[in-house]
């Protein structure tokens, strides 16, 4: 059995080494639960990150740490393990662009049929600690004050139940908001004790937080369709067979002539081109 020369002491109880057939079981793992596909040149990152799991639990080697998040029983550490093997890189009003187009080209639409009583519904699909929908709440409110009294609101979904209760939460370090404008701020957050504000109270009631695997769960639990998505930098992680099954449900929950918002480096499988039409840099709209 080879190695991929990863290992640290641990104080008392030896050192923890991990095998080159540990680090594809990772991959393994991670492909089945969370349909990830986890590059070569994340084994530093991967033992770095259980390491400090195996010491949370109590287990001496990496086989042990599988066999238990792979059971019946570890189905709470394997929580822990999603989140440590996941992508969680965020920012409020990141990739500007979309919000522009948000507030200039959908917002407005959006809250004329919000003002008619018609019902409206976003979703942040991949949205870790909640920076991208309270973004898309602030920008609807920016337009509409009152838009949170309308039967308008942004469905926020993740993976990693860990960061989407950070986001319910709705607690964010002043650092977190540096590159907000501080008008902006002072609008849409309430300071606290030391160096963290809140998100304010209409923001928050626009925002709805769930736990959702886009590939494990049978089924999305949105009950109507989606005027707007954003799904961006989530779909990229996906191998090609678990892409084209994103995109094929996605297409049967966006409206005829809803948005689509992906990453900048991104792009709608080719199966679907005559399904999202492109109207801008990695914005679509579904026919």
């Amino acid at each position: 059995m080879s190695h991929v020369g990863l290992q640290a002491a641990e104080p008392g109880s030896g050192t923890f080494v991990m095998t080159e057939d540990d680090f594809l079981r990772a991959g393994r793992f991670l492909r089945q639960f969370a349909g990830v596909k986890l590059d070569a040149s994340k084994k530093t990152l991967v033992y770095a990150r259980l390491t400090k799991r195996l010491r949370a639990v109590g287990l001496r080697s990496f086989s042990d740490y599988f066999d238990h998040i792979e059971s019946d029983e570890g189905g709470k550490e394997r929580v822990y393990a999603i989140s440590q093997l996941t992508t969680h890189v965020t920012k409020f009003f990141r990739e500007e662009h979309h919000f522009a187009t948000l507030a200039s080209a959908v917002v407005p639409s959006l809250l004329e049929a919000a003002r008619k009583g018609e019902r409206v519904r976003i979703w942040s699909a991949g949205c870790s600690s909640g920076e991208e929908p309270y973004s898309i709440g602030m920008t609807i409110l920016e337009a509409d004050p009152r838009a949170a009294d309308y039967d308008l609101r942004i469905l926020a979904t993740d993976i990693d139940p860990l960061t989407v209760a950070v986001g319910r939460e709705g607690l964010y370090a002043d650092s977190l908001l540096a590159d907000i404008p501080r008008d902006r701020r002072q609008k849409f957050f309430e300071r606290q004790t030391g160096e963290v504000s809140a998100v304010c109270g209409q923001l928050r009631r626009l925002v709805a937080f769930k736990t959702l695997n886009l590939l494990q769960a049978d089924d999305w639990p949105m009950r109507f369709p989606m005027d707007v998505v954003f799904c961006r930098n989530t779909v990229i992680y996906f191998d090609q067979p678990a892409q084209e099954r994103v995109w094929a449900r996605m297409s049967s929950r966006i409206k005829s002539g809803g948005y689509l918002f992906i990453g900048h480096s991104e792009r709608v499988s080719e199966n679907f081109k005559s399904t999202f039409a492109l109207k801008g840099t990695t914005t679509y709209v579904r026919q």
